[in-house]
């Protein structure tokens, strides 16, 4: 066990995890290795790397176990369904069905005790007169009653540490059985989320239940065995508790599974409120916008409500269980005395003291039994729930694997791909995506292909990937694949090794790949170079940059089949050049590759061309075959004049930081107090003056210290940081005025894979409670590092504001003290026996007994009755900490939102309040009911036998010491389990994201592996830290055993004295016995509640740093009821200020909008166009001046008075989950007829009278039902039931297709030609019939005019921007809107005259000629455009 290597064993200590499968039977149960961990954990903080497991528990040994016998479950030649349970059974059945073993023979020792050891000790006690008289079997009844609770200690613990065992290896054997079924899938049926609930929760469930099974059948026989003993004591007497425990043992059971359904309803509940929280914090801005807070309010608070009373019928449940457990023992012991004393004659009904308190002690010995015996049911049912999908997801049907050809296709070495006449449909459908595909792609050769949205251009490269099933037809591959998805997939790791992507590092070859996928500029930018690491999903690259990352991969890999999922879109026209070019045509040019593009420029220099519609091949040619053919190629390209950035601002600044550096930014914190406080400067928003980092600096020098600080905290990167910067990063972040979080809300202060986890679980419906990491409430912790841990714990005022919260510290205290009043009551009733045992005949057996069952059924009135109080207290305290917790986070400005990751406040609302509602209060409820019991217990035996005083302070101390020793040990290897468990199910959101990745570049192997390595890093910490509990608690119980002991030692010592009678002493020994199973529940259920006082902590101090918006209504303030139906706005020198940046993005603004007039804003990004509507519906209070909207200054009015004024139709269209009725009219303001008018106006109306509910069909998260352009159209409807004169949208139309983008364009126009209209544009299109057009440059008006007007001025900041689009761009404008430039007419027929091909030509010359950053996409409907042009069409046709 000890090191070899003593040197290493100091600076890089190694501990093997043992289990209970040793040789070594002492050390396995005495957990002896556990004293080498802790002896080296006071010297080092102990990691992963420090940890090592025995083979047998590997996750790749038990992986393979299970899914060996899985595949023979799933042979074809059984009969029998396939089962998992089946097949774990087979796997782990042999070794768990041995701890039965242990399970009897705790039994039977403790049977032993209680029944055989008591009875004789009392018997001798009764006997032995002479005080003189000694012998030593007395002593060695009391020596052989403390080896009897010492075997059952070890025994007992044995049972729950390997059953924990074999439980945490069936989870990592079926994490691992899920996550290879999940690369082998063709579809991933219900969506990723379900496969990570599946390792999430049912893999978890399954684990439970082998912790508690063995309770399920021995709870059965410990509870016969007793019911015989006690009969051998009592005879007939004995037929109370007979009847009275066969009645409660089902009922414990009913109980139990009650308390299944009920946990798997809340659970249900809980996993719909964080779903609705969200969908709340990624549509917050959106929520604000639409002044619908209060709506949402109504719908958190109905499935609060819900959840909140089925918690507290499951604690109700649990109280029904206590009831049972505590109240079982005491009222069989009342009906077995009834009938002795009242059925039976003298000398038949004599109460011996032998035979009372043996009796007492077995009736003592059925409460754990009982309570563990719901616990069991309930962990069962719940994996039978689990078993039933777990079987449906690994019956599904996998992707046949793609066979690669060996020899040559068709007897020609050079052809890769050969498809002829082949259909292909996706899992799941019947309707082919592909018809009578052919295709044959030879090396060297490039074969585009292009098409509408849904044409089934990415499906060709899925069936050449093998991702879709073929139906009929040839399809053969030949050669290795590489592929670049359309959305680029990337690692959590460093560039490098997503390029690398597990190969071999070749450096010539991989600078080259660099060079030619425009890589290096990107390197020199970031700070760390290609060693920077990448943020879940490329979340702090550009998608430009994570494009050719991705490309780099592909390219590296060195393939000979090239698969490119129109990977240039997202690059500007220099960069998507230069890759075409030095990349596909030249660095790849002996390569066979297959290019879907949206971007026709290149087509001229591919070798093959495809054009798909629906589903088939319509046009395929050479570039020249398709223009003889008059195929309209050059009709697709701009069609849009966008306006673009010039400074590249995406490319440059994802790693810059804005938040300000404080003083503390690379402190430890050494209390939490501390850490809210540094939170709270980096998160403080004030309203309306900019931010004071030093009281005695005036603002210009405290907002100009500001910046100065950004700057320096950006030193780390080689980009020009200045004012400028800083404010479009301000607008970029916020991405636009009227769509999702800004990327500071994802990120945080830095890259952080959990909280990037959660946004896109959140996202993507992923998220469950036991995916989330517990400590993301925090800022994150090196928990590796050497340095001394800082620790966040919860003091003593934490408990105190928990106590006076909702019920006041008054009611607390008395729900607690109702605990110790019950124990005392139940103990006196313990004592009452003496009096009934020592009675003589002739005393009134009567009111004895009648006492006694007084006190009896006080007790059992009294634990309902606190239990019910102490359910109803509990759950408002809950309820208290999550309403207002969840009010301030309305109340709270967007800045508050856009500089606090969603993570971290989701969080909040998941995992913290998750612990504080369901592990809280069931943790508490076990601590005050053991306790009581606990204190009774040692003080009871030390008035009973004073002399157990000396042994229980030196005992109790001792105790201590265990707990103090383990503490930081199990705190420790706790959060390393909870920090380990995101990984996991990170890897495998990502695998399921990048399937097509991972399969076509082969690389299953190493992702299986790589998910066994964060496997075993979680067993790792969970082995570790359950075998430390095991410790703990077999310590523990030794420390009871002991005290049993010396009760019995000096009970022996003591029996001439008069204090010490037989009834006295065997009560004082049958009290001491219950600390065997007491002693260490209360010890770990205490810790489990300081645990969890973090949370509350969380709950309690967050909402404290949360700004609060300005009101919603100011009483005596609000607005005429004719207010904004003129639509007049006016801007007075207007300055507002990002106060957290101390950077003013509007400087000194001033215009004048008229009623009822149509205003396009543009200008470059940066330039205040987000922040212009921003001020208008005041997300960022005004630093100065003011806007009045009606003659009205909207800074004097209520929040929800001013933007109920104003109706929002985003850039990126928002559904809520509901129905259609609750998306468009939430307050039922409106008739039905009016919202149907309101259907009809948008274009919508017939689409949702097909739907058989109407108004009332049910929308999905995001509205999944509806296409991006029905969901815009949906907007419009909202926009149009709000009745407003003021209407602000974001060009509504940038995401959608041609035809939806001229139906919304026209839908706009006819209804909303009254409204004052504000509409910030990136395509010049969308405002040409604008009154006028507002430019902004850098925070300042710079031009202000009609359209015609100002491109009239060639020296005018509105001209010059449009040129920057390119050369013919302002030509193109002016033909649009009908100016007449009789020159560039000429010029431009002339061109097209001469030139049958001039359109190629143009496209050429014109990306050539280009400088700027304008990209030209290909509109996404192409419906009828590849059609044969008319004749007159090369004449007249724009470029």
């Amino acid at each position: 066990m000890q090191p070899t290597n003593v040197a290493l064993s100091v600076t890089h200590p190694n501990v093997t995890i043992y289990g209970g499968n040793r040789a070594n039977f002492l050390s396995s149960w005495f957990f002896l290795w556990i004293f080498r961990l802790l002896k080296i954990s006071r010297k080092h903080n102990l990691g992963y790397e420090n940890l090592t497991l025995q083979v047998s528990e590997k996750a790749q040994i038990v992986g393979d176990r299970l899914e060996g016998f899985w595949k023979v479950e799933t042979d074809t030649k059984k009969t029998s369904k396939p089962s998992i349970c089946r097949a774990l059974i087979k796997s782990f059945g042999a070794p768990y069905a041995l701890l039965g073993l242990y399970k009897l023979f705790a039994a039977a020792f403790m049977f032993v005790g209680y029944y055989y050891l008591i009875n004789q000790l009392i018997i001798f006690i009764e006997v032995q007169n002479d005080p003189n008289q000694m012998n030593t079997s007395e002593h060695i009844y009391a020596v052989c009653f403390f080896g009897c609770a010492l075997a059952f200690s070890i025994f007992n613990n044995q049972v729950t540490s390997e059953s924990t065992r074999i439980g945490v290896q069936v989870r990592a054997a079926l994490m691992v059985l899920v996550y290879r079924k999940s690369l082998r899938l063709g579809t991933i049926g219900g969506g990723i989320g379900d496969v990570v609930k599946l390792v999430s929760n049912d893999c978890n469930k399954v684990a439970e239940a082998c912790v508690n099974l063995h309770f399920l059948w021995s709870s059965a026989v410990e509870i016969i065995v007793m019911i015989i003993l006690v009969w051998i004591q009592l005879s007939l007497a004995a037929l109370p508790a007979l009847v009275i425990l066969l009645i409660l043992f089902p009922v414990q059971y009913k109980l139990g599974r009650l308390t299944s359904n009920i946990y798997n309803s809340i659970s249900n509940i809980t996993s719909s409120r964080i779903h609705l929280m969200s969908e709340i914090l990624t549509a917050i801005k959106v929520i604000k916008f639409y002044a619908w807070e209060s709506y949402f309010r109504e719908r958190v608070g109905k499935v609060r409500n819900k959840e909140w009373t089925q918690m507290i019928t499951g604690l109700v449940l649990k109280v029904w269980t206590f009831c049972v457990v505590f109240g079982a023992p005491i009222l069989a012991m009342l009906g077995c005395l009834c009938v002795k004393l009242v059925a039976y004659q003298y000398p038949d009904n004599v109460l011996k003291p032998n035979t009372m308190f043996t009796v007492l002690a077995l009736f003592y010995t059925v409460r754990y039994p009982l309570m563990m015996l719901p616990v069991a049911v309930r962990t069962t049912l719940g994996a039978l729930d689990s078993f039933k999908r777990l079987n449906e997801f690994l019956l599904k049907s996998e992707l046949e694997p793609l066979e690669e050809e060996s020899s040559p296709i068709n007897d020609d070495q050079k052809i890769r791909v050969f498809i002829h006449d082949a259909d292909f449909s996706y899992e799941g459908t019947t309707r082919p995506a592909l018809k009578f595909l052919n295709m044959t792609l030879r090396q060297g050769e490039i074969i585009a292909i292009v098409g509408d949205v849904g044409a089934g251009k990415s499906s060709i490269l899925a069936a050449i990937l093998g991702q879709i099933r073929k139906e009929n037809g040839v399809r053969k591959i030949r050669g290795s694949i590489s592929y670049v998805p359309h959305d680029a997939w990337l690692l959590n790791d460093t560039l490098k090794e997503n390029i690398l992507f597990g190969n071999e590092c070749d450096e010539e070859r991989y600078q080259e790949v660099i060079q030619v996928c425009a890589l290096r500029k990107d390197l020199e930018w970031l700070s760390n170079s290609d060693m920077t690491e990448i943020g879940e999903r490329g979340v702090n690259l550009s998608l430009g940059q994570r494009q050719r990352v991705s490309l780099a991969r592909a390219v590296y890999s060195n393939a000979d089949i090239v698969l490119l999922d129109d990977p240039l879109s997202v690059m500007d026209p220099v960069i998507g050049k230069h890759i075409f070019h030095e990349c596909i045509r030249k660095y790849l040019k002996k390569k066979a590759i297959v290019f879907v593009t949206n971007q026709l420029q290149f087509l001229s220099e591919c070798d093959h061309i495809i054009v798909m519609k629906n589903g088939e091949c319509i046009e395929e040619g050479t570039y020249s075959e398709l223009i003889e053919k008059d195929v309209s190629l050059a009709s697709l390209i701009n069609d849009y004049v966008e306006i673009e950035d010039p400074d590249q601002i995406d490319e440059l600044i994802n790693e810059i930081r804005l938040e300000p550096v404080s003083d503390d930014d690379d402190k430890n914190f050494d209390d939490f107090n501390i850490l809210v406080t540094d939170y709270s400067r980096e998160t403080n928003i004030i309203n309306n003056s900019p931010i004071s980092l030093n009281r005695t600096l005036s603002n210009t020098e405290a907002n100009e210290h500001t910046i100065s600080r950004i700057i320096e905290s950006n030193k780390h990167t080689s980009q020009d940081i200045n004012e400028r910067t800083i404010a479009k990063m301000i607008e970029r972040n916020s991405l636009s005025a009227l769509s999702g979080a800004g990327k500071t809300r994802v990120m945080g202060p830095k890259v952080n894979r959990e909280m990037n986890v959660t946004a896109f679980a959140v996202e993507k419906n992923q998220l469950t409670i036991h995916s989330l990491n517990e400590r993301d409430g925090i800022p994150p912790i090196n928990i590796v590092s050497e340095t001394k841990k800082k620790e966040f714990k919860a003091g003593f005022s934490v408990y105190l504001d928990y106590f006076r919260k909702s019920t006041g510290l008054g009611l607390t205290l008395l729900m607690m003290s109702l605990f110790f009043l019950m124990t005392a009551i139940r103990i006196f009733s313990d004592w009452w026996l003496i009096k009934l045992v020592e009675t003589d005949q002739d005393a009134d057996f009567g009111y004895l007994l009648g006492v006694y069952g007084a006190l009896v059924g006080a007790v059992l009135i009294g634990i309902f009755a606190r239990g019910v109080f102490y359910a109803w207290a509990i759950m408002r305290k809950s309820e208290s900490l999550h309403d207002r917790t969840f009010l301030k986070i309305m109340r709270a400005p967007m800045s508050y939102f856009d500089g606090t990751p969603l993570g971290r406040i989701l969080n909040i609302f998941a995992k913290h309040q998750y612990l504080v509602d369901d592990v809280l209060s069931d943790n508490a409820l076990q601590f005050l009911t053991n306790v009581p019991l606990v204190i009774g217990t040692i003080v009871f035996v030390i008035v009973l036998i004073p002399y157990t005083a000396t042994s229980a302070a030196v005992l109790v101390f001792l105790t201590w010491l265990i707990i103090h020793i383990s503490r930081d040990v199990e705190e420790r290897f706790k959060m390393l389990d909870a920090n380990s468990k995101p990984p996991i199910f990170a890897h495998l959101s990502a695998s399921l994201e990048g399937l097509a990745s991972i399969r076509s570049y082969k690389v299953e192997k190493r992702f299986d592996n790589l998910n066994i390595e964060k496997v075993d890093a979680n067993n790792k910490a969970l082995f570790t830290l359950m075998q430390v509990k095991s410790w703990q608690s077999l310590y523990i119980d030794i420390m009871a055993s002991i005290f049993i002991y010396t009760t019995a030692l000096f009970v022996i010592l003591l029996h001439h004295s008069d204090s010490v009678s037989p009834a006295v002493a065997g009560l004082a020994i049958v009290i001491a016995s219950q600390l065997l199973i007491f002693g260490q529940s209360t010890i770990r259920s205490g810790r489990d509640i300081a645990a969890i006082m973090e949370s509350v902590q969380q709950l309690l101090y967050f909402r404290q740093n949360i700004p609060s918006e300005a009101p919603n209504i100011i009483e005596g303030k609000r607005p005429p009821s004719d207010w904004g139906e003129r639509g007049e706005i006016k801007f007075k020198n207007v300055v507002l200020r990002y106060n957290r940046f101390g950077v003013a993005v509007l400087k000194n603004i001033s215009f004048h909008i008229k009623p009822r007039e149509k205003i396009g804003i543009i200008g470059k990004t940066g330039s205040g166009k987000s922040t212009l509507l921003v001020s208008l519906l005041r997300i960022v209070e005004l630093a100065d001046g003011e806007i009045l909207i009606d003659d009205l200054d909207i800074k004097t009015i209520g929040l929800r008075d001013l933007r109920s004024k104003i109706a929002i139709i985003p850039q990126e269209p928002v559904i809520f989950a509901g129905t259609i009725k609750s998306n468009l009219d939430p307050f039922n303001k409106c008739s039905e007829d009016e919202i149907w008018e309101a259907l009809e106006a948008a274009h919508l109306d017939e689409k949702v009278r097909s739907m058989p509910d109407k108004l009332a069909t049910v929308v999905l998260e995001s509205g999944k039902k509806f296409s991006l352009g029905q969901r815009q159209l949906f907007c419009i409807a909202r926009a149009l039931l709000k009745k407003t004169n003021i209407l602000v949208l974001d060009e509504a139309t940038s995401a959608v297709d041609a035809a939806t983008d001229r139906l919304i364009q026209d839908t706009i126009k006819k209804h909303f030609a009254d409204h004052t209209v504000l509409t910030i544009a990136h395509r010049l299109n969308t405002i040409m019939d604008a009154d006028r057009i507002l430019c902004l440059d850098e925070g300042h008006v710079a031009e202000f005019d009609s359209l015609d007007k100002l491109l009239r001025n060639q020296n005018g900041f509105f001209y010059q921007l449009v040129a920057h689009s390119g050369p013919d761009a302002v030509q193109r404008l002016k033909e649009k809107i009908g100016i007449h430039d009789e020159s560039s007419s000429s010029k431009n027929v002339d061109n097209h005259t001469n030139s049958p091909n001039s359109s190629t030509v143009n496209i050429d010359n014109n990306i050539n000629q280009q400088t700027s950053t304008h990209v030209h996409h290909m509109p996404q409907s192409l419906g009828g455009v590849f059609e044969p042009s008319p004749p007159s069409a090369t004449s007249t046709s724009q470029p």
